[in-house]
């Protein structure tokens, strides 16, 4: 059994291989990987040394404990 292939009522023009390039070009991938991570905050991240205590603390005052501790270095007069 043979199949028939209808050639398209509607060919789309062809293009030259700079135009083909450049339609490539400006094209975004499905694929393209994604940056990682979240997006920016305004925050910098840094490691410090606290007491277990101090962390046990503000642990103990639930979700956004984080948070709440830099509301706090905020408001701390250096």
């Amino acid at each position: 059994m043979a199949i028939k292939i209808k050639p398209d009522d509607n060919p789309k023009p062809k293009m030259t291989v700079a135009e083909f390039m450049d339609e490539l070009s400006t094209r975004k991938s499905k694929n393209a990987p994604k940056k990682p991570g979240r997006p920016p905050s305004g925050k910098v991240r840094v490691t410090m040394l606290l007491k277990p205590g101090t962390i046990a603390k503000f642990k103990a005052t639930g979700k956004g404990w984080q948070s709440r501790m830099s509301d706090i270095l905020d408001k701390a007069e250096v």
